[in-house]
């Protein structure tokens, strides 16, 4: 069961290797960073939403504007 937060927190992108375990370990990173979703697989160039969600990735984002990134064993130490 996962426990819901607040709505409003901005959102984090998670990048990392195919099979490195974002996806396995997503519902423990989302609780951890307070985030209510969950996008995976989205790549740099998709619309990504600015609030509330834990944006997996294979890819990391080099645009300015992705303030909110980590790698996945940045993430793996908030849980």
């Amino acid at each position: 069961m996962t426990t819901k937060h607040p709505s409003g927190t901005k959102s984090w992108i998670v990048y990392g290797p195919q099979a490195c375990g974002k996806t396995r370990n997503a519902k423990a990173i989302a609780n951890a960073l307070k985030l209510n979703c969950i996008c995976d697989d989205w790549t740099p160039g998709q619309e990504a939403p600015m609030t509330d969600h834990l944006i997996l990735t294979q890819h990391r984002p080099d645009e300015p504007m992705y303030r909110r990134v980590m790698s996945f064993d940045e993430a793996m130490t908030h849980i």
